[in-house]
């Protein structure tokens, strides 16, 4: 998993907080660049990038920038310097253990509550279990997540994206959830898919209770 926060020069002591897993806490007039993450251990890794504005692109240090060396035939020069900074955590834990896990329909509405195990991961590939009841609306159609079943999923930690399958044996009938995942949860979009089509799906979040 990477994480990056990004901070403005200009603005000094104003932290922006892309994520639940690294926190910048303030950079200060004499160049000091402080942030912490959630979680409580030591011997990470992190990579400091810059920009000139917050769309990028972000540039690694080690790489060459245009800065040094400018040869120009115009009296005008314009170049992008260093303005906004973020922190890449380039070793954060991946996403394995238990969730509090709530379902909600397009409207909002709370539909189905549980809970997620993820226990091991292989090459991006998770594996868990799952066991979730319907929270509301008889006949709302949540497919084949009432119960208990495996999961199985894809997680890039380059991204941190997470894609699961709630029925990962079946070619059909599925439930699908793909969202983005911290050291503390994991949000995003859940769908029915069966008979060839995306047929239901809401908002997600699934709150880590491991720790």
């Amino acid at each position: 998993m990477k994480t990056k926060l990004c901070l403005s020069v200009l603005a000094f002591i104003t932290a922006s907080t892309l994520s639940g897993d690294l926190i910048i806490e303030s950079l200060d007039q004499q160049g000091h660049l402080t942030w912490t993450n959630t979680v409580e251990s030591s011997g990470y890794r992190y990579r400091v990038e810059w920009a000139s504005s917050a769309n990028g692109p972000w540039r690694d240090f080690s790489v060459l920038t245009n800065l040094a060396g400018l040869a120009t035939t115009n009296r005008s020069v314009t170049v992008d310097v260093p303005m906004l900074y973020r922190v890449v955590w380039l070793d954060a834990p991946a996403p394995l253990g238990e969730y509090l896990y709530s379902g909600f329909d397009a409207m909002g509405n709370l539909v189905v509550t549980g809970r997620l195990a993820l226990t091991s991961i292989a090459e991006s590939r998770l594996q868990g279990a799952w066991r979730l009841s319907r929270a509301c609306c008889p006949t709302y159609p949540l497919g084949p997540q009432e119960g208990g079943g495996k999961i199985g999923g894809i997680f890039s930690d380059s991204t941190q994206v997470i894609s699961l399958n709630l029925n990962p044996e079946s070619v059909d009938n599925n439930i699908r959830l793909r969202g983005t995942a911290t050291a503390t949860n994991i949000t995003g979009f859940w769908f029915y898919e069966g008979f060839g089509r995306q047929q239901e799906g809401g908002d997600f979040e699934a709150l880590n209770i491991t720790n």
